[in-house]
């Protein structure tokens, strides 16, 4: 169905826009943000008293960040003061490791200018999660309310202009019909006549030409069910048979043309209205990196952005350090050695599944981080290998040292998981009296 939809769709430079991560040297940096060095450190000092002072309120003294997550979600559960707010949203950004890392000489410039600089970019990340819940819950109830209470009058909300738009469809998005011109003057009159569809026109739309095209090109007359229209779909987004990834991709595609179309359409409120619409934000067979000008919704957003308790990486695996091993025997280990065991006998496999399903070897972890005895960590390493699948007779001698620091890596990472998936239930409480 879908062509090239034409160039004025496509016209816009965020279309084009590669994202890059780019290293500015701190003189860089302040000419970016258009402040001085001194003002720079003054805002660095600031946040920093800031930060120390919740630490205090919270009643934190180990500054683990494990330990900092899970006591923001046990406070929120009775305190929904902005500061804790704020909290909650430093603890996602990734920007905030520098907080948690382990810390070289303050004296040293260059560490404080790189700790300078992420402290910028962490109150960016703060305010803006804290923007982004905010009209995101504002946007939601919007579209519930629009949901439950379409309603027609003579009043013009919307002016269409359906000669050009038809020329968009046809040539654009490739759709035919000799009923189709009839059927978008019918329901662009309806849209353009109603307070609450004409606030979406672009996903009214979009869903006409993709849920409804047969309808809409070969039905004389077709009247549309326009809370059908824009009510929820779920399709098969797990699997890949090459056909059904091109044709959501073009659903993302005319969507976004439709957007253009009405370039002064509320785009905040149309996103959060296409992501009730259906399933296909959870798509994570698409490469939406080719939309960047769609936003998903934030908890979406926020599940496949990258999150660790343990920003020193391996630094952070007592398994690791204590015994000499290296990250190329890793590495080696799981590609080359538990790799090449049988497919039912993969020692990473069995402690992954095992982790999956007991929250116990990470609920003992983070209590060994509270009471400063992860240098015990063998007790939780001994216990997964006798409580999973894994076959002891598998673990090598020669490769014991190897594979308790991997399974230790994995144990971490299971921390790192359930940890983000509590922070990311408490989303509805952040947003709450954030309007």
């Amino acid at each position: 169905m879908y062509n090239d939809l034409d160039d004025e769709l496509l016209d816009d430079d965020a279309f084009h826009d590669e994202c890059c991560s780019e290293a500015l040297s701190f003189e860089e940096f302040l000419q970016r943000i258009g402040k001085t060095s001194d003002a720079a450190k003054q805002e660095y000092s600031e946040f920093m008293l800031w930060f120390e002072a919740m630490c205090v309120q919270m009643g934190i003294k180990n500054i683990h960040k494990a330990l900092f997550c899970r006591k923001i979600c046990s406070l929120l559960k009775n305190e929904r003061s902005i500061d804790l707010k704020r909290v909650w949203c430093l603890c996602l950004s990734d920007h905030s490791d520098f907080l948690f890392e382990k810390q070289q000489e303050l004296s040293d410039n260059d560490y404080m200018e790189y700790r300078i600089m992420q402290c910028y970019y962490l109150k960016e990340d703060i305010d803006n999660l804290l923007e982004r819940l905010k009209s995101e819950s504002l946007c939601n109830q919007q579209f519930d309310q629009i949901s439950k209470s379409i309603s027609f009058s003579n009043e013009t909300f919307l002016n269409i202009d359906v000669e050009r738009l038809y020329k968009v469809v046809t040539e654009g998005i490739g759709l035919k019909g000799k009923h189709l011109k009839d059927n978008m003057i019918y329901a662009c009159d309806k849209i353009s006549h109603s307070a609450e569809l004409s606030q979406i026109a672009p996903v009214v739309l979009y869903s006409l030409f993709t849920r409804y095209n047969k309808k809409m090109s070969d039905t004389g007359g077709f009247i549309p069910n326009f809370k059908a229209v824009i009510g929820f779909r779920n399709y098969i987004i797990d699997e890949n048979n090459g056909k059904n990834q091109d044709s959501y991709m073009e659903h993302i595609i005319i969507y976004q043309g439709m957007c253009s179309f009405f370039s002064d359409c509320d785009r905040t409120l149309c996103d959060v209205a296409f992501a009730n619409m259906s399933n296909l934000v959870k798509n994570d067979n698409m490469n939406w990196y080719e939309f960047p000008l769609f936003k998903k919704p934030l908890l979406i957003e926020l599940e496949d952005n990258f999150f660790t308790c343990f920003p020193n990486g391996l630094d952070d695996n007592p398994a690791f350090l204590s015994d000499d091993v290296s990250v190329e025997d890793m590495i080696a280990f799981e590609e080359y050695y538990d790799s090449r065991l049988g497919a039912n006998e993969h020692i990473l496999r069995h402690v992954r599944e095992y982790l999956s399903k007991d929250n116990e070897p990470a609920e003992q972890y983070i209590r060994m981080i509270e009471l400063n005895e992860t240098n015990q960590c063998m007790k939780i390493i001994h216990d997964i290998i006798e409580k999973s699948d894994v076959k002891p007779e598998n673990i090598k001698p020669e490769m014991s040292n190897i594979v308790n620091a991997a399974i230790m890596e994995e144990t971490l990472a299971n921390v790192n998981d359930r940890m983000k998936k509590e922070m990311l239930d408490f989303i509805p409480i952040i947003s709450d009296n954030l309007n």
